[in-house]
């Protein structure tokens, strides 16, 4: 059959479809802006049409590695089994795509995969650890503070990502020097002196503080050492401390993250929310936690 054009809303380069065979054939432009709504415009109503059409699910996560969240999946990862099953990573957080013609089985086996998962999942509907806190926090509406030092802002910026934040976010305070945790978040010197500023003792005071100073009914908190600088034997780069204060009960937990400087701030981000929606939902946090993929 001779190919049509199909056109671009969204730029200037058109897609094509024709049949090969028994198969209709589609080439589509690659930047996600267009591509998407093509895929949108053209490709699902062809499927629907042809009585193929197949149905998606993804579950994400993040904080479990993916060789062993390969392990879990076992067989569901191997080619023919359905729903056909993928893993892509993008950022740390680990997305499990799931596609299959029969809706109901698809729902079973994301409910499975789910399962497996278990905590480290993200649920339905949310893409990154900042979706399920915003939704954890939105559904007990509750407000959230921030108080970080090796991440200069980023957690309040992915609080902040959707429109509509102040319903979720008070605001944050970003204090690198430790004058500026004892002026700003009243962490006590002596804790400063005994533990460093990358500890849990530290971490819980500056939770505590950034609730006391927003009056938020929760806040997390971030010390760490992002490198390429800065580490010792003890305190490796890569060592971040993570603190939550949820209606005064104060937690912290270290996390060891790999990679270079960017890369240790940016799954700071993740690990911190993700803590911290553990936290809020009363969800039984792992005792080690080495965040690799």
């Amino acid at each position: 059959e001779h190919m049509v054009s199909l056109p671009n809303s969204t730029g200037t380069a058109p897609g094509i479809t024709g049949m090969l065979g028994d198969s209709r054939i589609f080439v589509l432009p690659g930047p996600p802006g267009e591509l998407k709504p093509m895929v949108q415009a053209h490709v699902l109503p062809a499927l629907a049409g042809s009585g193929h059409a197949m149905h998606q699910h993804q579950v994400s996560s993040f904080g479990l590695a993916e060789a062993p969240l390969a392990a879990l999946l076992g067989q569901r990862l191997q080619e023919g089994h359905d729903p056909a099953t993928g893993i892509r990573v993008s950022g740390g957080v680990i997305h499990v795509h799931l596609r299959s013609a029969d809706a109901a089985l698809l729902a079973r086996e994301a409910a499975m995969v789910r399962d497996r998962i278990g905590r480290y999942a993200l649920p339905d509907g949310c893409d990154t650890p900042a979706d399920a806190l915003t939704a954890a926090l939105v559904e007990r509406d509750w407000r959230i503070a921030t108080a970080e030092s090796c991440t200069g802002g980023a957690i309040g910026a992915a609080l902040t990502d959707r429109a509509g934040s102040s319903a979720w976010y008070v605001g944050g305070l970003q204090t690198y020097a430790d004058e500026a945790k004892v002026a700003m978040l009243q962490v006590p010197e002596q804790t400063l002196r005994t533990w460093g500023a990358v500890s849990g003792p530290v971490v819980e005071a500056m939770a505590r503080g950034a609730v006391e100073a927003t009056r938020a009914q929760c806040a997390v908190a971030v010390s760490g050492i992002a490198g390429p600088d800065g580490g010792t034997p003890a305190k490796p780069v890569g060592t971040v401390w993570i603190g939550s204060c949820v209606q005064g009960d104060v937690r912290s937990r270290c996390v060891r993250l790999p990679g270079p400087r960017a890369r240790v701030r940016a799954w700071t981000v993740h690990a911190a929310l993700q803590h911290m929606r553990w936290h809020v939902e009363g969800i039984e946090a792992p005792m080690r936690w080495d965040v690799q993929t």
